[in-house]
């Protein structure tokens, strides 16, 4: 096997590039303090909530503990499924969605509100990995997440972000390649040194 074939082998077995020649350290604290400000800024939502029905998890997450929010929309009762309809950024009904019918969430023409993903969060347990997430640039489909043709940074990203967004729309694979950008991070609580 030529260099050129062997796999990229890094965190985890993951591929990995280092990206130190292109980004420097006293770059990145400046990306981080941005994107801490400019998350306080923005709208930014939860996500992951549907990945094992939408067949996208790992698989060795495909029967944990976490309930995915299309499983738990799937099986609520009539009165709980018209109180999630009624959270929806444009509120409907269960004649204008029926519930077998219906799909809710990522990659879908019914994306979750941030009160519906609340409210299956908090009433029925369901999990959302990335509490926070904010899309630089968006895509429409699972499917589309490799291909940049058509799409550019949003204006909001460009304004908010600059630091953060001008490194990535330099290097060369993301002008064609890159489909989606997604900031995201699962929140776990600050531990106290006692």
């Amino acid at each position: 096997m030529s260099e050129r074939e062997e796999p990229l082998i890094g965190i985890f077995g993951a591929p990995f590039v280092d990206l130190e020649h292109l980004v420097t350290a006293e770059a990145l604290a400046e990306v981080d303090a941005e994107i801490a400000r400019g998350l306080a800024q923005v709208e930014s939502g939860f996500t992951g909530g549907t990945l094992k029905w939408m067949g996208v998890v790992a698989p060795w997450a495909r029967h944990d503990q976490y309930l995915d929010a299309m499983d738990v929309v799937r099986e609520l009762e009539a009165a709980e499924y018209a109180t999630f309809l009624a959270l929806a950024a444009e509120p409907l009904s269960p004649t204008d969605m029926p519930q077998a019918e219906s799909s809710f969430g990522d990659e879908t023409d019914q994306p979750f509100s941030l009160a519906q993903m609340r409210w299956l969060s908090y009433r029925h347990g369901v999990y959302f990995p990335w509490r926070v997430c904010y899309h630089f640039l968006e895509n429409e489909r699972w499917e589309d997440k490799h291909s940049g043709e058509g799409k550019s940074f949003s204006g909001e990203a460009l304004e908010v972000f600059p630091k953060t967004v001008a490194p990535i729309a330099e290097l060369a694979v993301s002008r064609d390649r890159t489909g989606c950008l997604v900031w995201a991070r699962a929140q776990r609580p600050r531990s106290t040194a006692s």
